[in-house]
């Protein structure tokens, strides 16, 4: 989806050497034909797809394109599904974190997105967010925010949260906005989380863990990752569909009201941790039941 020809070429590689290859718990697409680069990185992606000896999908609008395009898959969900842990969070950290009730807030810089490099520019996507945290502070007064980077060592200011982070909050000013290192392994963000009130996130690993946590939350959608795994999940209710937010002033207006509305309704909801449990657990007996009558 984010016509990355790196990731093409390693697979191809692997292709070309004749290996079977299983392509576990992916999001495909959009595969768009406007330019000679899309088209060639589709048929070089529909080539792949139909070598892969085992494909499972990760969320129901990657499905619904596999099935348009005649590619055989599993249905899953993301595989961090498949367990819930529960680890010491360091004690700089969780002294830090015990001073008051928390929320957890991860947004995302968005302009590293091909769908939003002509659309937003950082000043745009600062002052977006700083709407969006007027909004948690309004409904959780009493709380600290917590942001927790989902990518680190890029080396890029695109590339890694923490720097973006840190300019939103020099840009919000708001002093109860606790950055955590971008250092730490997602048991301990899972951790981090499953201690907090709720979770709103524009990362898609920021909403699977929220879910695998069974901690309310609500999911900024900027792509269709998010939106294909609530779709899966019945809990489109928790998601503000965030694409067309950038387009015009009036639409940003009605995102933030949306979201606002989320924020107010979101609970906990054990239902949707137990099905997306199940989905992972069928997933993974199918693969290893294929690795072993192909071994």
């Amino acid at each position: 989806g984010f016509q990355n020809w790196g990731h093409i070429f390693m697979l191809s590689v692997a292709k070309y050497l004749r290996k079977p290859i299983a392509y576990y718990g992916r999001s495909i697409g959009p595969f768009p034909a406007i330019t000679h680069q899309n088209r060639l990185f589709r048929e070089k992606s529909l080539e792949l797809l139909n070598y892969f000896s085992f494909i499972s999908l990760r969320d129901e609008k990657s499905m619904k394109l596999a099935d348009e395009l005649h590619v055989k898959y599993v249905p899953t969900v993301d595989s961090a599904f498949l367990e819930s842990p529960h680890v010491d969070i360091p004690s700089d950290i969780e002294n830090a974190l015990a001073l008051s009730p928390y929320v957890v807030f991860v947004p995302n810089l968005l302009i590293w997105h091909f769908a939003y490099k002509d659309k937003a520019k950082i000043e745009d996507v600062l002052n977006f967010y700083k709407k969006i945290l007027a909004c948690i502070v309004a409904r959780y007064t009493n709380h600290n925010v917590v942001m927790l980077p989902q990518t680190f060592n890029y080396g890029t200011y695109e590339g890694d949260d923490i720097n973006f982070f840190k300019d939103l909050k020099r840009y919000t000013q708001y002093e109860k906005l606790i950055i955590i290192p971008d250092t730490y392994s997602s048991d301990i963000q899972q951790t981090i989380i499953s201690q907090a009130d709720c979770m709103i996130g524009a990362r898609y690993h920021s909403i699977v863990f929220a879910l695998n946590q069974a901690i309310p939350f609500v999911a900024l959608s900027y792509e269709h990752k998010i939106q294909g795994l609530l779709e899966i999940l019945n809990k489109t209710e928790s998601m503000v569909d965030i694409t067309e937010t950038f387009d015009s002033d009036e639409k940003m207006q009605t995102t933030i009201a949306q979201f606002a509305q989320a924020l107010k309704i979101a609970h906990k909801d054990e239902n949707s941790q137990k099905k997306a449990k199940n989905i992972a657990k069928v997933c993974f007996e199918n693969f290893v039941h294929t690795f072993l009558k192909n071994a």
